[in-house]
């Protein structure tokens, strides 16, 4: 690295500094890498050492030792975060089984890494930063000047490194390493523009993709000249978020599902849109009413909707008609939903090929709209408690029907996961009950589709469920009348950001719905519908439900299909159980 390069930026040069950033932002992220053992961790941990770097720069005595210094601070940084860590509670881990023919690749990958970080931690730490440092194509005297090392002693460890690890072994770590390189020019800008720029809007994003997130960026900033966007991706969102509150750091927009939505707006975190609103004329008939309803507390505006999703039937035309059976109509009822399943399982199915009539995961993301057409409840409309809701007579009589499908009609599949989406598409199912999202894998099956609405039942009420996604501007915002103007220009008309996300969901807007032909398309268009009839789904207003009581209901509903245990014994245990732990998780919410 050029000295005076660096001593510019010592002096206050922000392209010069830029210059720094990008030179050493793979030796950094490669020795954090070695250190913590996880890629996107590592990533986090590389901004944090430049911006704690760029305050104390202008210390540095010895500008030609920055590539040490560097280092030093990677160590110290690295070594705060594992000192959290273990300061920190284990959380409950979720999973969840990967139904489709990406399973074992994914596992491979998984199992790769595994092996690379454990053979990474059998070595020193120096040691794993320079090996990891060569893979990321530094010479070994650049390796040499950020540990502090002789060309010499940099190739001595590098030969033993390699030794000691097989071959194979080395060949896999090569792969998983080089294909984690970060774009160091992309990430200087990222990390330099944190903190040069005096108007900034800052957007942490949890998930949205990058690509995606600079379009938005440009168009953005072109209409607004002399402010950054500032979009910056980070892991931990909720936790991230908490800090940077406390800390000071409150962003100036906050995406969010609707549940936590709830929370953060509990917690302080989020400004009442209602005063922007009125003051532009933006009037709450412009949003899609189920999902603008799950934005809104206490009538506080606290997110426009970003995207939502609601229920219906996919039916496999082909199975339809090789059973000389009419297409679902617009209205229909659970009971006809039964005996149409059990005429395809009949003329077409076959258990040993996984050939059903039909598939209702059972599962509480599926299976709610059914339980609330029979009247009944999975947890109290306050969130506190499941006994009364899930052991009651309503909800019993809905899990027993779907049961019944299952094992005593079997004309529905006896699913254990989310892998119906993929036996659909294979064409092994006649009908499915899921969410509009799975348009997005069964789109281009070979077999024709079609879609059909929810059903009710003869004696129940039609309903559905929806869930919504939205983005927030923060109490805290630095720049609220900016926030509002980007909340406008991304959500309210038509951009990349609400076009990109109408294309998995249905649209936030009334007009957005109109302007992306949602309500021409056949398919979309009963999803559309569906929203008449729309509730908010029980993840989509409890924080704790998606956190904690979905995984606890689900795991005993899980022995209902696989075990053919008893409905009624079963979700009043379940009801029993699990209330008894809602007063300490409520404690620790307050």
């Amino acid at each position: 690295m050029d000295e005076q390069v660096v001593k510019r930026a010592a002096d206050g040069d922000t392209e010069a500094f830029r210059q720094v950033v990008e030179h050493y932002s793979n030796a950094v992220y490669g020795a954090a890498y070695g250190m913590i053992g996880d890629f996107h961790t590592a990533q986090d941990l590389t901004q944090e050492v430049f911006w704690r770097s760029f305050k104390s720069l202008p210390q540095l005595k010895e500008t030609a030792a920055v590539g040490g210094w560097l280092y030093q601070i990677t160590r110290n940084v690295c070594l705060d975060h594992l000192r959290k860590l273990r300061r920190q509670p284990v959380p409950l881990q979720e999973t969840a089984a990967i139904a489709d023919s990406r399973y074992e690749e994914a596992y491979r990958s998984q199992q790769i890494h595994s092996d690379v970080r454990d053979a990474l931690q059998t070595l020193e730490e120096e040691n794993r930063t320079a090996i990891v440092l060569q893979m990321y194509g530094y010479s070994m005297e650049e390796i040499g000047s950020f540990l502090g090392l002789s060309i010499k002693a940099v190739d001595s460890r590098l030969r033993r490194i390699r030794v000691r690890l097989k071959r194979e072994l080395m060949d896999a770590m090569d792969k998983a390493v080089s294909r984690n390189r970060l774009d160091a020019p992309v990430f200087a800008k990222k990390v330099v523009g944190a903190f040069l720029f005096p108007k900034m809007l800052r957007f942490p994003n949890p998930q949205i993709s990058d690509e995606l997130m600079e379009q938005v960026k440009r168009r953005f900033e072109a209409g607004h000249p002399g402010m950054t966007l500032h979009i910056h991706t980070v892991r931990n969102y909720h936790d991230k978020l908490r800090k940077y509150m406390a800390d000071g750091e409150a962003p100036d927009l906050i995406l969010m599902n609707s549940a936590r939505g709830i929370e953060y707006d509990r917690l302080g975190y989020l400004a009442d849109l209602r005063p922007y609103m009125q003051r532009d004329g933006v009037a709450a008939e412009h949003f899609v009413k189920p999902f603008a309803d799950l934005l809104t507390v206490d009538n506080k505006v606290i997110g426009v909707p970003l995207a939502g999703a609601t229920m219906a039937v996919f039916f496999n035309k082909a199975w339809f008609d090789r059973a000389a059976l009419p297409y679902p109509e617009a209205e229909w009822t659970w009971e006809t939903f039964a005996e149409t399943a059990q005429t395809l399982m009949a003329s077409q199915g076959d258990p040993k090929m996984w050939k059903y009539g039909a598939s209702i995961y059972y599962h509480t993301n599926i299976l709610e709209p059914i339980v609330l057409s029979k009247g009944g409840r999975f947890i109290s409309p306050d969130g506190t408690r499941l006994k009364g809701y899930l052991d009651s007579p309503q909800t019993i009589a809905a899990l027993q029907w779907v049961a019944e499908l299952i094992h005593i009609k079997k004309a529905a599949a006896p699913m254990a996961d989310y892998g119906f989406r993929r036996l659909f598409r294979e064409g092994k199912i006649g009908m499915i009950v899921d969410y509009i999202d799975a348009l997005h894998g069964i789109a281009n099956m070979e077999e024709p589709f079609g879609c059909a609405p929810m059903p009710k039942f003869a004696e129940g009420i039609r309903v559905n469920v929806a869930g919504a996604g939205g983005i927030g501007i923060s109490s805290r915002a630095a720049f609220p009348e900016y926030a509002w103007s980007f909340l406008k220009q991304m959500l309210l008309e038509r951009s990349e950001l609400s076009e990109q996300h109408a294309a998995a969901e249905i649209a936030g807007t009334r007009a957005l719905i109109q302007q992306l032909g949602q309500t021409d398309d056949p398919i979309r268009k009963v999803f559309v519908n569906e929203l008449q009839y729309a509730v908010p789904s029980a993840g989509a207003t409890n924080v704790f439900w998606n956190s904690y009581f979905s995984g606890a209901v689900n795991e005993r509903l899980l022995a209902i299909v696989k075990n053919n245990e008893d409905v009624e014994e079963t979700l009043q245990w379940a009801a029993e159980t699990i209330d008894s732990n809602l007063d300490s998780l409520s404690r620790l919410r307050a």
